[in-house]
C-alpha cells in the first residue's frame, strides 16, 4: 500500500470519527434538553390546550383520537375514510403516567366515538435502564394502559389498541443504552394486555404482524430509527386501520 493511500485511509476514518461523536453529542445535547423540560414541567395536561378549544364542534362524523407517545405524534398522515374525522393527541417521549394525566382533558373532554391507543414504549425503555425497579414499572405500564380501555368502554367509546410497536436494531446513538430485555417486555406487555381484554369489546391492530414477516423480519423500509416508523411503515397501519373501520363499519 502505498503512503498516499494509508494517509487517505486514515483521513477518511478520522472524519468518519468525527462524524460518529458528532451525532452522539447532537443525541446527547438533545437528550440533556428532554430532560431539563420534564424538570420543569413532568406533566402535558396542557400542552393540547389552545388546539382542543379551537376544534369545531362534532357534525354527523366520528370523531376519532388517535391517543399516546412519539409513534402516535408521527402518525400525522392519517387515512381518508368517508365518515370519520382523526385528530392526533400523541407527545413524544411519554410514559403511559405521563398520559395518563392528560387522557380526561385530550382524549375524553373531546367526545370521541373512537380511541386508537399506541402507548408504552417508553416505560418499557425506562423499565430497562432500573432494573430494581423493572417490575414496578412494567406493572404500571400495564395498569394505565388498562385504564385507558376500561374507562373508555365505561363511557361507551371504542378502542382500537395498536400493539405497543416492537423496537428495531439499536442505533449507534443507543448502543450504550440498550438492553435486549426491551424486546422481550414488548411481548410480554402485548400479550398481557391482550390476555385480560380477551373477554372486552377492544379491536386490536396487530402491530408485529404488520410491519414483519412471518420469519419475525422487519419489512423493507418500514423503520425510520430504532423506535419509530418511516412513512411507508404508517401507510401499512393506515391501510390496517381503514381495513378495520370499513370492515366492522357497524360496530363503530
Amino acid at each position: 500500500m502505498s503512503k498516499s493511500s494509508l494517509i487517505l485511509i486514515l483521513i477518511s476514518l478520522l472524519i468518519l470519527s468525527l462524524a460518529g461523536n458528532l451525532l452522539l453529542l447532537n443525541k446527547a445535547i438533545n437528550y440533556y434538553k428532554m430532560y431539563k423540560i420534564s424538570t420543569v414541567r413532568p406533566l402535558n395536561n396542557l400542552y393540547y390546550s389552545e388546539s382542543n378549544r379551537q376544534l369545531p364542534a362534532k357534525t354527523g362524523r366520528k370523531r376519532v383520537i388517535l391517543f399516546g407517545d412519539s409513534r402516535i405524534k408521527e402518525w400525522d398522515e392519517l387515512p381518508a375514510q368517508n365518515g370519520y374525522t382523526f385528530i392526533n393527541r400523541g407527545l413524544s417521549g411519554e410514559t403511559t403516567a405521563q398520559m395518563r394525566a392528560r387522557f380526561a382533558t385530550d382524549v375524553l373532554g373531546l367526545n370521541p366515538d373512537i380511541v386508537i391507543i399506541q402507548a408504552g414504549i417508553n416505560d418499557i425503555v425506562a423499565a430497562a435502564q432500573i432494573k430494581k425497579e423493572t417490575a414496578k414499572i412494567l406493572d404500571e405500564c400495564i395498569t394505565n394502559i388498562e385504564y385507558f380501555i376500561n374507562t373508555l368502554q365505561e363511557h361507551n367509546i371504542k378502542v382500537i389498541y395498536t400493539t405497543i410497536i416492537p423496537p428495531a436494531n439499536p442505533g449507534i446513538d443507543r448502543w450504550l443504552v440498550w438492553d435486549d430485555s426491551i424486546k422481550d417486555n414488548v411481548e410480554n406487555v402485548n400479550r398481557i394486555i391482550l390476555e385480560h381484554n380477551k373477554k372486552n369489546n377492544i379491536y386490536v391492530i396487530n402491530t408485529k404482524e404488520l410491519l414483519m414477516d412471518n420469519y419475525g423480519v422487519w419489512r423493507q423500509g418500514v423503520n425510520k430509527d430504532t423506535l419509530h416508523l418511516t412513512r411507508k411503515g404508517y401507510t401499512i397501519l393506515n391501510s390496517a386501520l381503514s381495513d378495520l373501520l370499513e370492515y366492522k363499519s357497524d360496530a363503530f
